[in-house]
Formats: C-alpha cells, sequence, structure tokens
C-alpha cells in the first residue's frame, strides 16, 4: 500500500500513538465489551488488545493512518493473508492481554470467521480495524481513512470484507460501496454481529 500517497504508512516508531487512537475511538464499541465481557470499559485491557491489533498489521498485513497526527487508524489483511489466528495475535505479543479475554476473542474469532467463509467466497481484502479518536469523530476522517484504500483495491479489481457491531456504521459503509450480507448475534450475547461485503468498483 505504498502507493496510496494520501495516507500515511505506520511504522513500529508510530505504534504507542495508533494504539492511543482505536483505544479511544472503540471506548463504546459492542464489540469491544463483548470480548471485555463487561458493560464497562476497561481501557488498559482495551488498550493492550489494540496495541496487539495495530502490531498484527504491521506483522501481516498494513497498518495507516490519516496522517502523521493519527486522527484515524485502518489495519487491513491482504488477500494472502486469509485471517489473524488468535496464535498470530500471541506471537505478535498478545501474551500481555489477560488469558481470560484472550479465549473470548477466541470464541469471538471463530464465529466471524465462520460467518466470513460463508459470505466472502472471493480472495478479498478484510478490514481488521478501522477506528477515528474521539476528538476527531464527525469530521470526514473516517472517509479520509477509507476512500483512498477504496480505490487502490478497486484498481486491483478486488473485494473486501468488514465486521460492525453498531448499526449506525451501516449506512457510512452501505455509501462506500459494502453491502449488508448477515446479521448473527455472538455467541451467548445479543450483540449483533454485521458482516458487509463490498464487490470491486469500476
Amino acid at each position: 500500500m505504498k502507493e496510496i500517497k494520501l495516507l500515511n504508512l505506520l511504522s513500529k516508531s508510530d505504534i504507542e500513538i495508533a494504539t492511543n487512537t482505536l483505544t479511544s475511538a472503540f471506548e463504546h464499541d459492542p464489540c469491544l465489551r463483548y470480548i471485555l465481557n463487561s458493560n464497562e470499559y476497561h481501557p488498559e485491557i482495551a488498550f493492550q488488545i489494540h496495541k496487539q491489533v495495530v502490531k498484527s498489521g504491521l506483522y501481516f498485513g498494513h497498518a495507516l493512518s490519516t496522517s502523521k497526527s493519527m486522527e484515524g487508524v485502518s489495519v487491513w489483511m491482504p488477500p494472502t493473508k486469509k485471517n489473524i489466528s488468535i496464535w498470530d495475535f500471541i506471537l505478535s505479543g498478545g501474551l500481555s492481554i489477560p488469558i481470560k479475554t484472550i479465549f473470548r476473542m477466541n470464541t469471538y474469532e471463530n464465529h466471524a470467521l465462520k460467518v466470513r467463509n460463508e459470505i466472502a467466497i472471493h480472495d478479498h481484502w478484510y478490514l481488521f480495524s478501522i477506528g477515528v479518536h474521539k476528538e476527531y469523530q464527525g469530521k470526514s476522517y473516517g472517509t479520509k481513512m477509507l476512500k483512498p484504500i477504496l480505490d487502490f483495491i478497486d484498481q486491483r479489481n478486488e473485494y473486501c470484507y468488514l465486521e460492525t457491531h453498531n448499526p449506525n456504521n451501516i449506512a457510512f459503509y452501505e455509501k462506500h460501496g459494502f453491502e449488508l450480507k448477515n446479521v448473527t448475534l455472538l455467541p451467548k450475547s445479543n450483540t449483533e454481529h454485521y458482516a458487509m461485503y463490498r464487490s470491486p468498483k469500476k
């Protein structure tokens, strides 16, 4: 993704600031609360989870931001990386996360991967995470983060897939060409899991 000049490609020196951005962005995210198995937000554990998300992007895919200021951050996995397993997460430093949270993450991943395999039948890019720091939300940084990457993927005539757990996000992703393909409940919860798929645009 070095070809995407409108975005900042992250390096190891950016991990802490990028992690802060995602930790802020996901403060009210239903999926993160599911993984934390709590109605309260635990920023110290969330920070460790997001740190491994960013590191996974650096090790296995691509991690980008809107600028050096990290208003928005996204992590993508290319078609050659089918999924990030819990073991990938651990190898990138995930043992800093409490073991009960790791097991909860594994429960989520098993469900998410089953849904994804049913829907994403083509080789595709996977939007592993995207978030805008709460200080910058509502100022179009989500679009600034997403559009250049989707343009890059369209140039390659490739598909992409994402999950969201906030129904308010669906219209935003539909505006960018994604289609809602499936709605399920995460195991033993009332948390809805929205699966969205995007065909390449000419």
